[in-house]
């Protein structure tokens, strides 16, 4: 919106068109980081009001009292639900107040120092005061906490450590040596380290400035204080700590290897951006991703449900890991930028956009490869390949990789999300696959 102001709106506000210039040719350039920093706040306190809705409120009264303007017309400018009754919230504050409704006019300047009738916790009129508004009920503390912890959690990339477990249970039964309690205990336990491993590596995403509000395909949980660091970092705690109890368990039943496999996953997980290691910002995040949700999980899992190894296991590992570090990889390409600008080194930023498009389609097309080769060398049943039924989500993702190879950046805006979506549907197939192998071989 600052980019198209016009050359009149301006100069009435007392800005240069540079100024402007400036921020639509950032914009243009997808440098979406850049383009914010160069508004200063009078810029955005000249042609928006921003704050919280008791903010918004306050601020379209003192319009309505300076301007004259009759109706003010709100319109939010992040066009999502959540915004939206918010900005229903705002009007609504604002239409009770005595000025507005033309009761007393005389108290638009009280209101717009916060003090009108009633700020004090109830007057004439029954009015409450906008600072009281600011005290959320109990039930709204816990929906706007709750609402933050399920944004930081990323629930939505579950799948990547869901599908592993999955293909790990899946051999396991189609051996004979399946197990129901060790199987449920590892799906659990490989979710909480998930959750356990995104919270961590939000709160030093932000903490690096990689994550910043304006960061398009971030979680925003704790930049707008939805969640406050320290809650975090307790969620955290909490998910890790589970995740021990769980394995705690799985050693009574699988003795101490499983102590190895779960301290591998507690470390790759918690310093994959936390120091001092910080994997994720030495450019070794692709390849440890691909071991910790490849080999580790699926062979992982098949011990623990087993009580045994499996070359098959391994081998089935390969194509899920592939999946689930192309995932990263599209991550790194895509944002090479803001990753460059924060400081930090990512295996992308080393090796430069070309050589990550590379690497990315690598990565996609070698999982369908690697299958391939697997069950030609009849290392995995013929029923696995059921998961190139897979190939149209591939032919997406390969398109997008592609425009954004000749510099269409937007087109790869999604292909983290859309990667996953492919892990995901390449994962429940190759499962169904081994499954059905059993089938077939009983």
């Amino acid at each position: 919106m600052m980019s198209i102001l016009s050359d009149v709106s301006l100069a009435r506000a007392g800005f240069e068109v540079e100024l402007r210039d400036r921020v639509a040719a950032a914009w243009r350039a997808e440098d979406y980081t850049s383009a914010g920093n160069l508004i200063p706040d009078e810029l955005l306190d000249a042609f928006m009001l921003c704050g919280t809705r008791e903010d918004i409120a306050e601020r379209a009264m003192r319009f309505h009292r300076e301007a004259g303007l009759g109706l003010p017309l709100l319109q939010p400018v992040v066009q999502e639900e959540r915004q939206v009754e918010e900005l229903f919230a705002a009007a609504a504050l604002y239409a009770e107040q005595p000025a507005a409704a033309g009761e007393r006019a005389g108290d638009a300047a009280a209101i717009v120092d916060g003090a009108y009738p009633g700020a004090a916790g109830g007057g004439a009129g029954g009015h409450a005061g906008l600072d009281d508004d600011r005290r959320l009920g109990l039930g709204g503390l816990l929906r706007r906490r709750g609402g933050g912890v399920w944004e930081i959690l990323r629930p939505f990339a579950y799948t990547a450590s869901v599908i592993p477990v999955l293909a790990g249970g899946a051999l396991a039964a189609v051996d004979g040596r399946f197990t129901v309690g060790p199987f449920i205990a590892t799906l659990v336990g490989g979710v909480l380290l998930h959750s356990g491993t995104n919270v961590v590596n939000e709160i030093y995403d932000v903490r690096r400035g990689i994550d910043t509000i304006t960061s398009p395909r971030a979680s925003h949980a704790l930049v707008k204080g939805r969640i406050t660091e320290r809650a975090a970092f307790i969620v955290a705690a909490v998910a890790f700590v589970l995740a021990v109890a769980v394995g705690a368990y799985l050693i009574t039943m699988r003795g101490p290897a499983i102590v190895g496999l779960g301290l591998l996953g507690l470390v790759g997980g918690y310093f994959y951006t936390a120091p001092p290691f910080e994997y994720k910002y030495r450019a070794l995040g692709v390849p440890l991703v691909f071991f910790l949700m490849g080999p580790l999980m699926v062979e992982g899992t098949y011990f623990a449900v087993s009580g045994g190894w499996s070359a098959e296991a391994l081998i089935a590992s390969i194509p899920v890991g592939m999946l689930v570090a192309a995932i990263l990889d599209g991550n790194e390409w895509r944002d090479i930028g803001e990753d460059t600008r924060a400081g930090i080194r990512t295996l992308s930023g080393d090796i430069g956009r070309e050589y990550a498009h590379y690497l990315y389609v690598a990565l996609v097309l070698g999982a369908y490869m690697a299958l391939g080769v697997a069950v030609a060398a009849r290392l995995l049943p013929p029923a696995t390949l059921v998961a190139i039924l897979s190939l149209p989500f591939l032919a997406q993702v390969i398109r997008s990789a592609e425009l954004g190879a000749t510099g269409q950046m937007r087109a790869i805006a999604m292909i983290d999300l859309q990667t996953a979506r492919l892990h995901m549907v390449f994962g429940a197939l190759l499962v169904a696959g081994i499954l059905l192998s059993g089938i077939i071989r009983g």
